[in-house]
This record gives C-alpha cells, structure tokens and sequence, in this order.
C-alpha cells in the first residue's frame, strides 16, 4: 500500500508558540513606547511651567519699583519701560517674548500663541497663552516714575 503526502494547510504547535512568543514580545515593546510617551509628555509640561516662572521672573526685574515708567503700545502686544537709565521693549512677536533694547534682544518665552498687556492704573497684567493650551496670566505692581 502506497502512503501519500498530503499538503495541509495548518499551523503546527511549533509555529503557534512562536507567534505567541512574539505578541508577548510587542506587546511589552508597545507597552514601554506608551511609557516613555507618557513621562516625555509630563516633563514638556514641566518645562513649559519653569519657562514661564524664568521669564515672569525676568520681567520682574526689568520693572523696577519706584523707577520706571510704563506704556504700552501696539493693542497690547508690547510695552515700553523707561528707567533713568535705559529705556528697552518687551514684546510679543512671532510666538516669541522678546526683551529688546539697544545692545540685542533677549528671548524671554517661546511657545506662545498670544499675548496681551494690560495697564490699569499701576497693575500690568500680562496674559499668555502657551502651545499647551493653558492660558497664564501674571500681575505687576509699578511704580510710575515721574520725570
């Protein structure tokens, strides 16, 4: 009696623990990506945070109590500063705070959709909206300088 091979079409035991083994494998590998995706998100938000502390500290400085004059100008979107002894420009433009004067501008925060300056009396108010989404707003006490 002649035995004839027949094609079967079918999985044999050892090809089904192979594609087990490498679900199990991705499925770790999709794990970690989602993982690190998570902790990169948190640490963008984190430096979004700092960056806006730095530079709410930057303009802190650059508004001297008692010795400056403030205007602003263009709808909001720049104020002018005026000390006895500089006169320089924060400004909003191209996604960008700028402190400008003589000497070279200075990147204050990047990442900006817009921003807003507003002069009531001798608060400053200055909104921003960041690449976030979260809109920041910050309140500055000056001092109009009489010349």
């Amino acid at each position: 009696m002649r035995r004839y091979r027949r094609q079967e079409d079918g999985f044999t035991f050892v090809e089904a623990l192979l594609q087990l083994v490498l679900l199990v494998v991705f499925g770790q590998l999709l794990f970690f990506i989602f993982i690190e995706y998570q902790e990169m998100n948190d640490i963008k938000k984190k430096r979004l945070e700092a960056d806006w502390e730095i530079c709410v500290n930057d303009i802190n400085q650059s508004l001297p109590y008692g010795k400056s004059k403030v205007t602003v100008s263009q709808g909001g979107l720049s104020i002018t500063v005026r000390t006895p002894d500089k006169v320089y420009n924060i400004q909003f433009l191209n996604k960008v705070l700028w402190k400008r004067e003589n000497n070279g501008n200075e990147t204050l925060l990047t990442g900006v959709k817009s921003a807003n300056f507003e002069l009531n009396d001798n608060r400053l108010l200055l909104k921003v909206k960041l690449e976030d989404g979260k809109e920041r707003e910050r309140i500055f006490i000056v001092e109009q300088h009489s010349e």
